[in-house]
Protein backbone atom coordinates (compact mmCIF):
# COMPACT_ATOMS: atom_id res chain seq x y z
CA UNK A 1 0.00 0.00 0.00
CA UNK A 2 2.57 2.22 0.96
CA UNK A 3 4.50 1.70 -2.29
CA UNK A 4 1.25 2.89 -4.45
CA UNK A 5 0.99 5.87 -1.91
CA UNK A 6 4.57 6.80 -2.47
CA UNK A 7 4.16 6.18 -6.35
CA UNK A 8 1.23 8.56 -6.36
CA UNK A 9 3.33 11.26 -4.00
CA UNK A 10 5.84 11.28 -6.52
CA UNK A 11 3.49 11.59 -9.97
CA UNK A 12 4.89 7.69 -11.24
CA UNK A 13 2.98 4.73 -11.48
CA UNK A 14 4.58 1.48 -11.07
CA UNK A 15 5.18 0.84 -14.89
CA UNK A 16 6.71 4.15 -14.90
CA UNK A 17 4.24 6.11 -16.48
CA UNK A 18 3.48 9.32 -15.12
CA UNK A 19 0.05 10.09 -13.52
CA UNK A 20 -1.05 11.78 -16.55
CA UNK A 21 -0.25 9.31 -19.13
CA UNK A 22 -2.26 7.27 -20.51
CA UNK A 23 -1.84 3.78 -22.34
CA UNK A 24 -2.62 3.86 -25.76
CA UNK A 25 -6.22 1.23 -26.86
CA UNK A 26 -7.10 0.25 -30.36
CA UNK A 27 -11.48 -0.28 -30.54
CA UNK A 28 -12.63 -2.37 -32.84
CA UNK A 29 -16.62 -2.35 -33.24
CA UNK A 30 -19.55 -4.89 -34.42
CA UNK A 31 -17.15 -7.83 -33.41
CA UNK A 32 -19.96 -10.28 -32.42
CA UNK A 33 -22.39 -11.18 -35.19
CA UNK A 34 -24.89 -12.59 -32.71
CA UNK A 35 -25.20 -9.22 -30.55
CA UNK A 36 -26.79 -6.15 -31.49
CA UNK A 37 -23.52 -4.11 -30.57
CA UNK A 38 -20.32 -5.13 -29.47
CA UNK A 39 -16.78 -3.95 -29.40
CA UNK A 40 -13.08 -4.95 -28.24
CA UNK A 41 -10.99 -2.78 -26.58
CA UNK A 42 -6.92 -3.42 -26.59
CA UNK A 43 -3.62 -2.03 -24.99
CA UNK A 44 -1.74 -1.54 -27.55
CA UNK A 45 1.33 -2.52 -25.51
CA UNK A 46 -0.32 -5.84 -24.46
CA UNK A 47 -1.67 -6.78 -21.30
CA UNK A 48 -5.83 -6.27 -21.38
CA UNK A 49 -8.26 -7.23 -23.75
CA UNK A 50 -11.85 -6.99 -23.24
CA UNK A 51 -14.84 -7.92 -25.00
CA UNK A 52 -18.44 -6.97 -24.71
CA UNK A 53 -21.36 -7.59 -26.05
CA UNK A 54 -25.35 -6.39 -26.03
CA UNK A 55 -28.47 -8.34 -27.06
CA UNK A 56 -31.49 -6.55 -26.81
CA UNK A 57 -35.20 -8.09 -27.10
CA UNK A 58 -38.00 -5.37 -27.49
CA UNK A 59 -41.29 -5.63 -26.40
CA UNK A 60 -44.56 -3.35 -27.45
CA UNK A 61 -45.39 -1.98 -25.12
CA UNK A 62 -49.40 -1.51 -26.64
CA UNK A 63 -49.58 -5.25 -25.22
CA UNK A 64 -48.08 -4.88 -21.67
CA UNK A 65 -49.26 -2.83 -19.61
CA UNK A 66 -46.06 -2.38 -16.57
CA UNK A 67 -43.15 -2.74 -18.91
CA UNK A 68 -40.75 -2.31 -16.13
CA UNK A 69 -42.04 -6.16 -14.91
CA UNK A 70 -40.10 -7.28 -17.87
CA UNK A 71 -36.57 -5.71 -18.03
CA UNK A 72 -34.01 -8.29 -17.23
CA UNK A 73 -30.59 -7.37 -17.28
CA UNK A 74 -28.12 -10.17 -16.42
CA UNK A 75 -23.91 -9.32 -16.93
CA UNK A 76 -21.07 -11.51 -16.50
CA UNK A 77 -16.97 -10.91 -16.39
CA UNK A 78 -15.27 -14.43 -17.67
CA UNK A 79 -11.78 -13.73 -16.69
CA UNK A 80 -10.73 -15.79 -19.78
CA UNK A 81 -7.24 -14.31 -20.81
CA UNK A 82 -5.34 -16.93 -18.84
CA UNK A 83 -5.74 -20.79 -18.41
CA UNK A 84 -5.13 -19.98 -14.82
CA UNK A 85 -8.61 -17.87 -14.51
CA UNK A 86 -10.64 -20.43 -16.77
CA UNK A 87 -11.83 -22.37 -13.87
CA UNK A 88 -12.64 -19.14 -11.79
CA UNK A 89 -16.33 -18.71 -10.60
CA UNK A 90 -18.94 -16.51 -11.77
CA UNK A 91 -18.05 -12.98 -10.44
CA UNK A 92 -20.48 -11.36 -7.80
CA UNK A 93 -19.64 -8.31 -9.65
CA UNK A 94 -22.08 -8.98 -12.56
CA UNK A 95 -24.47 -9.44 -10.18
CA UNK A 96 -24.38 -6.42 -8.16
CA UNK A 97 -23.69 -4.08 -11.21
CA UNK A 98 -26.99 -5.97 -13.33
CA UNK A 99 -29.00 -5.41 -10.02
CA UNK A 100 -27.95 -1.74 -9.74
CA UNK A 101 -28.90 -1.49 -13.56
CA UNK A 102 -31.99 -2.99 -13.09
CA UNK A 103 -32.84 -0.80 -10.17
CA UNK A 104 -32.32 2.41 -12.54
CA UNK A 105 -33.79 1.44 -15.70
CA UNK A 106 -37.06 0.33 -13.72
CA UNK A 107 -37.60 3.59 -11.52
CA UNK A 108 -40.68 5.38 -11.82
Amino acid sequence: RSFICDGVAQGIRNDGRRNNQFRKIEIETNIVMQSHGSARVRFVEGGTDVITSVRVETLNLKEVPTPQEHIDVSLSFMASSSPAFISREKSVEGDLLAESISKVLTAD
